[in-house]
């Protein structure tokens, strides 16, 4: 073997753990997808109180990307789910069991996050909403347009957070900072794209099934 193949085949051995790393997501609004092991988890609050939720074991660790508003986060093998009580309802009879799910990631900024990342507007991707195509076929929420998506990402946080009992004033003062983040202004989101998208029966159909919030 010569000097120039050895040196390829040596940078041939070094290259593949970069070049073939997974890339790293992105926190809210963007769209996450994620797959692991639905579990439930309880961990005493600041209150003292015991807290008992749904996580997601993770099949691997994820990375997200940094923003202005939140640092990077690295090797997360552990995802808490904001969830209302229909989504619980909906998600335990699939405890104990493998499941890919999507929504949006936040980091942990509460003493009442017990988990590194939160992901919310939880949707389970085997059994997401299914909306009627013009032509009687069915397609899922991640067939829609992007904006239509961060849309329906954005309305369900907020009834989501509108939902909360804010059974202490430290929760209080959260929940009234993430209604006026993820609310303010959802109504004229909506007004816009059902005026864009006025055209597009299936589309038309699908901004019809929600509410103003405001």
């Amino acid at each position: 073997m010569t000097l120039f193949t050895r040196t390829l085949l040596c940078l041939s051995l070094s290259v593949p753990s970069v070049a073939l790393a997974d890339a790293c997501l992105s926190f809210a609004p963007h769209a996450a997808q994620l797959e692991g092991r639905l579990v439930s988890q309880t961990h005493i609050g600041p209150n003292e109180k015991p807290s008992t939720g749904f996580y997601l074991e993770l099949n691997k660790s994820i990375c997200v990307e940094g923003t202005e508003d939140d640092d990077p986060v690295a090797d997360v093998s552990l995802v808490q789910l904001a969830l209302d009580q229909d989504g619980s309802r909906r998600l335990e009879s699939r405890l104990e069991q493998r499941v890919a799910l999507t929504g949006q990631l936040m980091s942990a900024h509460s003493a009442y996050h017990f988990a590194p990342l939160l992901l919310t507007q939880v949707e389970t991707l085997d059994a997401g909403t299914l909306q009627a195509g013009p032509d009687g076929e069915e397609k899922n929420e991640a067939a829609l347009p992007e904006d239509i998506r961060t849309f329906i990402a954005r309305h369900e946080s907020c009834e989501h957070f509108i939902g909360e009992e804010p059974y202490d004033e430290e929760r209080r003062a959260f929940l009234n900072e993430a209604v006026s983040e993820t609310c303010t202004g959802i109504d004229q989101q909506l007004h816009d794209l059902r005026t864009r998208y006025a055209e597009d029966p299936a589309l038309r159909e699908v901004l019809r099934e929600f509410d103003t919030l405001e």
